[in-house]
């Protein structure tokens, strides 16, 4: 028989393992949808764009119903929300460039200046969160999300980077695949942090508060 701690720690480390499992199953439909559409998978507004569209909305929508329905992380939820909807936004950059004239999809950053506003006004409450969200392994997580969103696969997938180690044409191509793939799997991995806060909103390392 395992205790009350151990069990804790064994479902926290099985919900880990099925968030991994669940990265797998994101690459190799990665892999199906390359061999239906060939080069036009990462085609702006084409099909990988679209899916990366609908992970960053559902964890928008995830972080808003965790606001909503929970108190212990309500002003950092939303925080999380409106960083969802601003890279939304920036998915779909060209249909809003099109369709707001002068601003375009910069007018996201309306989303985090009402974010970091609402923060800031209920500062005590959002310090408290935050330290809270500190020690909760949707911490760890995010930090892993943006670790593979922004260095890894916007560092990797550089474009002068691509051109000097494999010196030949269509390396735009190659960046576009280095880069979108791996967001994909970053943004997944954002998602996975918003089910487990969903799930597990008390839930600190190394206990149950």
């Amino acid at each position: 028989m395992m205790t009350i701690s151990e069990k804790t720690t064994f479902w926290s480390a099985t919900r880990q393992l099925l968030y991994c499992a669940g990265c797998f199953v994101m690459i190799f439909l990665e892999y199906a949808i390359a061999k239906i559409y060939k080069d036009r998978t990462f085609d702006e507004n084409g099909i990988m764009e679209n899916l990366q569209l609908g992970e960053l909305l559902f964890a928008c929508a995830l972080f808003c119903i965790i606001a909503l329905r929970q108190k212990t992380f309500t002003k950092l939820s939303l925080f999380f929300a409106s960083l969802c909807a601003f890279a939304a936004c920036r998915e779909m950059d060209n249909l809003l460039d099109d369709r707001i004239p002068a601003v375009g999809w910069k007018i996201a950053f309306i989303f985090i200046a009402a974010a970091v506003i609402y923060a800031l006004k209920h500062w005590k409450c959002t310090r408290e969160e935050l330290f809270k969200f500190l020690s909760h392994p949707s911490f760890i997580m995010m930090c892993f999300a943006v670790t593979t969103i922004i260095p890894i696969a916007q560092c990797v997938g550089h474009k002068s980077f691509v051109i000097n180690v494999l010196q030949m044409e269509h390396v735009g191509s190659i960046k576009e695949f280095i880069e979108e793939s791996i967001e994909t799997i970053g943004y997944f991995i954002l998602l996975c942090s918003a089910v487990e806060l969903l799930c597990h909103p008390n839930k600190q390392t190394g206990q149950e508060s």
